[in-house]
């Protein structure tokens, strides 16, 4: 069911507004892993 749901979806949206989204999440997660990262090297490194 949810499948066919994001099928739809997908048909629906166009194909550079999808790859815009896409992107936009990925430089998200990036910008919070490096965030968390300099957070933890910031702790291990001013004890």
């Amino acid at each position: 069911m949810a499948v066919c749901v994001l099928n739809t979806l997908q048909n629906i949206i166009p194909t550079s507004n999808r790859i815009s989204a896409n992107s936009a999440f990925q430089a998200r997660s990036a910008s919070k892993i490096a965030y968390g990262l300099i957070k933890v090297s910031n702790h291990l490194f001013t004890r």
